[in-house]
């Protein structure tokens, strides 16, 4: 995949932060408490509004007619059901409110304590994203740049447009750490004075921790010194490192006033505490810049606990009784506290109380209703079952039977209630096949959608855009990137589609380290990583500090393989929370990617053939031109050098840059030799003509003495051959003398060596049959020593047999409880008794063994002697062969005498003969070329004149 260049982007005014405490607390109240509405399922159908229960059939009114005569029956039941029913409602009652009061006290107190904690978590929250927003512009180039840092007007901008962002703030200040709290910029609002700020305790600390904090102290630049929050973080420089001034961030009460007002109201209120007591924030006006202990008590001793606390206490300024829950603020050290009226906490008793009276004054009348319903029980289930029946045939498949007891009417209720279940379940998977074919037909849409669209584009910048922005529509996530490798496998986020609410990675470059070691391959051969919860999917360290800047909670990514490598990953970014990615979603997800791998590898392929074919247009239009132009040049050569044909070697062409003068200068330079050639031979063949009259005679004279001698020549040859013969004959009885004695003299030398060998070997063999000799005495000597040691073990057996007998007879002597110790000794004397045989097999082998010793030993010493007497012998047969060596070398140096005088007589001879032959043929070559120059001269004289006829046609000089 290529990269196409992209501009730089340019820093955005102020970085995107996480939403804070407050921000979820305002979506709250926009959004109400309606979670989950929306998203519920509709029913499958409607039921019909039940009408007007069926009247009772004919029989049933006649039974209706023959009760009337038992009405005092059922009035009887009736009181009696009663008088069983308020009793033990009234006693159960009087125990249960007991117990319930209780219960709820506790629950109310919990309750207490739970908001009280869950208040300290937010606020904790809210507090940590402030120290983060302060640490986080303390790193702004702006600050940090030493160069940048000078520039005031733009130090003011940025600080303006902080607090213009981020309403939790009313002022922002870097104050310079040089000892007298200069100053260095502010927002815009009432001038900071200089050499007053560095009193302050977060100027201070921020200097002494080079930690971001956050501290509540009084406003030293205001006149009144009214109490205000801070945030403090120390600014460093980028060159240097170290600490050049503190960067200060004012949060104003009524922002926490705005951030707290959803704990106050309804008997309840609120107090924000700092660590010396004080309450700073506070729903009671009151109370606010005063002690806690001047409202409660006992709250030093709350607070000095550190931990989240609930008791009953009474406020002080109006003795009022309320439930105090108090929780921790670990930030800065402060305390939280929710005051609640006891009247309004424990409301729920007091009704308690009266639900419970009322009940038990409702449970007469509702004993009454229960003992008619019991008169008419067995007819209303069968009017019940026949009602849930007519709604399941109106298509409400949710009606259930109500099924009690184990009676015929129960086991058809339970029937009904089965069937009923098992339509709805297949009607569910008839639902959920439908949905899912529907789902599959609008994916299958979609893809070839956004394919025919991505065909479109003819920049792959423009096509990785328009997938991305294609894909997150499709898939309704939060962010959707193309991460591109380069060479190394660093990526770089090329394309990016991403909600506003969430920060954006364009052009963000990430050397992920554990990418290129555990996921390279895996991708590389078509992996689909589905993630539904970052956090609990066990990610690496390196991974999890990779996504963290970008929000991220849930992924999806697949490859993108363009020509069969890995050139990019698509990647799907959930950020509000996990997400399950389904089966279809994740299918999807992987074709998209296939897709855009295939159309980039189109996209390259296009960009390819049309580079080829510009530059072969290129090539060709070159090549025209260069043809043409030499085709012209030639032209012009012909028609220059067209003379020369009719033999004017005058004519001369003109040169020319390029082939064609090239090639006119070797015209030139031809034509040039060629006519001093010309000139030459004009000479040449009159002197010739002249020189061949005059030498005729005298080559024929020449002939008749060369063959005269030839004859003489050829009788001396005779007799030189046959001496040479005879001298040939001598020379090759001598070299076979002498090659007898050679071979006579290298076998003796050869037997010579082959003995010196033979000598060495014995010696090496008998060393070594010594050495084998000491070594098996040591290996009797050992075996000596491993009886010694094995008559050892065989008294250690005999002592641990007389100890097994002596523990049986101990055992037998303590009955019953010795038994157990009984058994251990008798297979302790086993053990002895088996040690006691091995040991004797191994004596056994080892007196073997010294036995085969010993008479290794004799077999060494008899080898020994022969060797040393084979040496000897030796000896003497290697002097003999030195005689016999000595003797040969004599007789051929005779024979290489010999030898050498006749050879070279032969060659002598040969050369004598080799000679005259020469002169032999010298003198036939002679009379023979004699005659053959003669022939040629008169030849050569007809040449000559032909020659000065040809020659006298060219044109040599301009006036000839």
């Amino acid at each position: 995949m290529t990269t196409s260049q992209r501009p730089t982007p340019q820093p955005t005014d102020l970085p995107q932060l996480p939403n804070s405490v407050l921000n979820a607390y305002q979506n709250d109240l926009e959004t109400g408490n309606g979670h989950g509405q929306g998203n519920q399922k509709p029913p499958r159908s409607t039921p019909s509004p039940p009408g007007q229960p069926p009247s009772p059939p004919p029989r049933s009114r006649e039974l209706d007619k023959s009760r009337s005569p038992r009405r005092s029956l059922r009035t009887k039941f009736t009181l009696f059901s009663i008088a069983l029913g308020v009793l033990p409602v009234l006693g159960v009652g009087i125990i249960a409110f007991g117990l319930g009061n209780r219960t709820i006290s506790n629950q109310t107190l919990t309750t207490e304590k739970n908001s009280a904690i869950n208040f300290a978590d937010k606020f904790q929250i809210f507090l940590r994203d402030r120290v983060s927003d302060a640490r986080l512009l303390s790193q702004n180039p702006a600050l940090t740049n030493a160069q940048q840092r000078r520039n005031s007007s733009q130090l003011v901008a940025t600080l303006d447009r902080y607090v213009t962002a981020y309403e939790a703030y009313d002022s922002a200040a870097l104050i310079a750490a040089d000892g007298r709290g200069t100053v260095v910029a502010q927002s815009q609002g009432r001038p900071l004075p200089d050499n007053i700020l560095q009193n302050h305790q977060y100027f201070k600390s921020a200097l002494e921790t080079g930690q971001a904090l956050v501290t509540v102290e009084p406003t030293l630049s205001l006149p009144d010194r009214p109490v205000g929050v801070f945030v403090a973080a120390p600014v460093r420089d980028s060159a240097s490192n170290r600490i050049v001034g503190v960067l200060r961030l004012r949060i104003p009460l009524d922002r926490l006033d705005f951030f707290v007002a959803n704990y106050a109201g309804n008997g309840r209120n609120y107090l924000l505490v700092d660590r010396q007591g004080t309450v700073f924030v506070s729903s009671l006006a009151d109370l606010i810049n005063q002690p806690a202990s001047k409202a409660f008590a006992n709250f030093a001793q709350i607070q000095a606990t550190g931990q989240p606390t609930v008791a009953l206490e009474t406020l002080r300024t109006n003795r009022t009784p309320q439930v105090l829950a108090t929780a921790p603020v670990k930030a800065g050290n402060w305390q939280v506290a929710l005051a609640t009226d006891q009247d309004v906490a424990f409301a729920s008793t007091r009704q308690l109380f009266w639900i419970f009276l009322v009940g038990i004054g409702v449970t007469a009348v509702g004993v009454g209703v229960i003992a008619a319903y019991f008169a008419q029980r067995g007819t209303k289930r069968i009017l019940e079952t026949t009602a849930a029946v007519e709604k399941m045939g109106q298509g409400d498949l949710t009606t259930r039977v109500a099924v009690a007891g184990d009676d015929e009417i129960t086991g058809l209720g339970v029937n009904i209630n089965e069937m009923a279940a098992q339509i709805a379940e297949l009607l569910d998977t008839t639902e959920a096949a439908r949905q899912q074919q529907s789902e599959e037909a609008e994916r299958a849409k979609q893809l070839r959608d956004i394919t025919l669209r991505l065909a479109t584009y003819t920049e792959e910048p423009e096509l990785l855009q328009a997938a991305v922005t294609a894909i997150r529509q499709a898939l309704k996530t939060d962010r959707m990137i193309v991460y591109e490798f380069d060479a190394d496998y660093v990526g770089t986020v090329v394309a990016e589609s991403v909600d506003p609410a969430w920060p954006a990675a364009l052009d963000t470059r990430i050397d992920d380290p554990c990418f290129r070691q555990n996921w390279i391959e895996a991708y590389s051969q078509g992996r689909i990583q589905a993630t539904p919860d970052i956090l609990n999917a066990g990610l690496t360290p390196c991974h999890l500090k990779q996504l963290s800047p970008l929000k991220v909670r849930a992924n999806l990514v697949a490859p993108i393989i363009v020509e069969q490598k890995l050139v990019a990953l698509l990647i799907a970014h959930e950020c509000s929370g996990p997400r399950a990615w389904q089966q279809s979603e994740i299918d999807f997800f992987g074709q998209l990617a296939t897709q855009i791998g295939l159309v980039v590898e189109r996209l390259n392929f296009l960009k390819q053939t049309e580079v080829a074919r510009q530059e072969a247009e290129g090539l060709a239009r070159q090549q025209q031109q260069r043809t043409e132009s030499i085709q012209s040049q030639l032209i012009n050569l012909l028609s220059e050098v067209e003379a020369a044909s009719q033999g004017d070697l005058t004519v001369r062409a003109d040169i020319t840059a390029g082939e064609i003068g090239t090639v006119a200068d070797i015209f030139n330079s031809l034509i040039e030799s060629l006519r001093e050639v010309v000139i030459q031979v004009k000479d040449s063949t009159a002197q010739v003509n002249q020189a061949l009259g005059e030498d005729e005679t005298a080559m024929r004279q020449l002939a008749d003495d060369s063959l005269r001698q030839a004859k003489k020549i050829n009788r001396m040859l005779g007799a030189v051959e046959d001496m040479s013969r005879s001298i040939q004959s001598v020379a090759d009885t001598a070299n076979q003398a002498a090659e007898v004695a050679r071979k006579a003299s290298e076998t003796a030398q050869t037997s010579g060596s082959t003995m010196d060998d033979t000598v060495q070997s014995i010696l090496s063999l008998r060393e070594t049959v010594a050495e084998t000799a000491k070594k098996v005495k040591r290996l009797g000597e050992s075996s000596q020593q491993i009886s010694k040691v094995i008559s050892l073990i065989n008294q250690i057996a005999l002592q641990t047999n007389l100890l097994a007998i002596n523990a049986s007879i101990e055992a037998a002597r303590a009955g019953e409880e010795g038994r157990g110790f009984a058994v251990v000794a008798e297979e302790v004397g086993e053990l002895a008794a088996r040690s006691a045989a091995a040991t004797k097999e191994i004596e056994q082998i080892v007196e073997a063994i010294q036995q085969e010793t010993n008479e290794v030993v004799m077999a060494m010493e008899t080898g020994t002697s022969q060797v040393v007497t084979g040496t000897q012998l030796v000896e003497e047969a290697k002097k003999n062969l030195e005689e016999i060596v000595t003797v040969s070398q004599a007789i051929d140096e005779l024979v290489q005498s010999i030898s050498q005088t006749t050879v070279s007589q032969t060659r002598t001879a040969t050369t004598v003969n080799t000679l005259m032959k020469d002169i032999a043929k010298v003198s036939e070559g002679m009379s023979d070329s004699s005659r053959q120059i003669s022939e040629s001269l008169e030849g050569t004289v007809a040449v000559a004149k032909k020659l000065q006829a040809s020659v006298d046609t060219f044109t040599v000089t301009e006036d000839s």
